[in-house]
């Protein structure tokens, strides 16, 4: 929840909570036909729906790996519960030396154990959450590898995005924001959005921070003393701490 000072004319009349359109371009690409904007082949998407297969969940592809699949998410370093956890003593030793020096007590640095389908399979049984949206696009990108066809749409190559013509493309890499126009009053903005004005426009520091001291928030909720929000907007840097944790 960003919160910054601008120096605006005090007659400075652009409505508040409403974005500044010096912040939005103007240039907009087209959703893509081929893909529906999310980037992806008609087989990736196929994969992608065979993953979880709500249709018929006991036939889901993630509850029937094959070998390939399995040697996939351990390439990518996601069975840890096989691949990184200690299977006897030497690995138990070996734990204990990485956490004295410093490392993980946890998981062991390298992989010491490959597994079956069969084990992964039987294990995914008992689990509420085997799997998330990363096993499923490594397999995804792994079988589509396999079978020699793109992850990505052919018409946006990934982008989800069409540009109607070269020109509006070329604007919109060229585009630059405005900011609003300089002036000596004192306004509070929030840049959570591209960014918009949420304080009447003051003569003085002190009337602005007066004002955010009732009817401004930091982070969420939380507010602070005008002594606060002087410090802070003459910082430029609003945040909310909790204990040693600081919310932006």
């Amino acid at each position: 929840m960003g919160r910054t000072l601008k120096r605006v004319p005090i007659d400075f009349t652009h409505p508040l909570h409403t974005r500044w359109q010096g912040y939005l371009c103007p240039y907009r690409a087209e959703e893509c036909s081929l893909c529906g904007g999310d980037g992806y082949s008609p087989r990736a998407k196929e994969l992608m729906a065979l993953w979880y297969n709500f249709d018929d969940r006991d036939q889901a592809w993630h509850r029937h790996l094959t070998q390939e699949d399995v040697d996939a998410l351990v390439e990518g370093d996601r069975l840890r519960e096989f691949t990184r956890r200690p299977r006897t003593e030497e690995h138990v030793a070996r734990l204990k030396e990485q956490e004295v020096s410093g490392g993980s007590g946890y998981w062991l640095d390298d992989i010491v154990y490959r597994p079956s389908a069969k084990e992964v399979n039987e294990w995914s049984k008992e689990q509420i959450l085997a799997f998330d949206a990363m096993d499923q696009w490594i397999c995804v990108r792994a079988r589509c590898r396999r079978e020699g066809i793109a992850t990505s749409c052919s018409a946006c190559l990934g982008t989800g995005e069409h540009w109607p013509t070269e020109e509006l493309r070329l604007a919109y890499e060229a585009w630059e924001p405005t900011e609003p126009p300089e002036g000596p009053g004192y306004q509070l903005w929030e840049t959570t959005s591209e960014g918009s004005p949420i304080s009447p426009v003051f003569e003085t520091m002190d009337e602005l921070c007066a004002w955010a001291e009732k009817n401004a928030t930091t982070f969420g909720s939380a507010r602070a003393t005008k002594k606060r929000w002087r410090a802070m907007l003459e910082e430029d840097f609003v945040y909310h701490n909790e204990g040693n944790v600081v919310f932006l």
